[in-house]
């Protein structure tokens, strides 16, 4: 099973590796908290908690950080799993249908199917740091990219939307998607898994057909 998984992320990274990027900017009205701001955060949030055992009952998303930590969203048990190279492990719990997660630093990025968000959290604090602008059907497939742009691939709303580094929601992806969920980026073009089309799409970082 690990070697399975260590595979698929072998070949996700050769494809399309994201990299991390410090998140910096200031909190106007509807948009996503910036993290290290003093706000009041939502009612309902992800809760950390130190665990033993790592098994998860129904693995949707793997996101891997640079030091080879690796996340992954357990949909039916509502919660994220991160495993550490010390074989350390750590659990967000309280959270509703998480699908798609990404890493970008200190930062997890998880689509939740069930509140129609896609929350944020900060490794370092271990708090819920703050949510992308606006609302989402199933957000599958999340990236980030070197200077901090997120893209959701969101499956039911046949969208990839595109976010700035705080959150605020910046346009989407020219497409005719089907069903998309699966998105990556890399120093050069975002690569988006049209699951309805039968087809892989690549685009340029500033959203144009490559």
């Amino acid at each position: 099973m690990k070697t399975l998984v260590y595979l698929l992320l072998a070949a996700f990274l050769a494809t399309a590796g994201c990299v991390g990027t410090e998140q910096t900017a200031e909190k106007d009205e509807g948009q996503g908290t910036p993290v290290g701001q003093d706000l009041t955060p939502p009612a309902v949030v992800g809760l950390f908690a130190d665990i033993v055992n790592p098994a998860v009952a129904y693995p949707t998303g793997i996101a891997v950080t640079v030091d080879g930590t690796i996340f992954t969203t357990d949909v039916k048990a509502n919660r994220v799993v991160g495993a550490y190279s010390d074989e350390t492990f750590v659990e967000i719990t309280n959270l509703d249908e998480p699908l798609g997660i990404a890493v970008q630093g200190d930062l997890v990025y998880v689509g939740s199917r069930g509140r129609g968000t896609v929350e944020v959290y900060n490794l370092t604090t271990r708090k819920h740091a703050f949510n992308l602008q606006g609302s989402f059907v199933m957000p599958s497939g999340i990236a980030v990219a070197a200077d901090g742009t997120i893209y959701v691939a969101d499956s039911k709303a046949n969208t990839v939307k595109v976010f700035a580094a705080d959150g605020t929601e910046t346009g989407a992806l020219a497409g005719d998607f089907r069903f998309p969920v699966a998105v990556a980026v890399n120093a050069e073009r975002v690569v988006v898994g049209d699951q309805g089309n039968h087809r892989v799409v690549t685009f340029a970082l500033d959203g144009s057909d490559m």
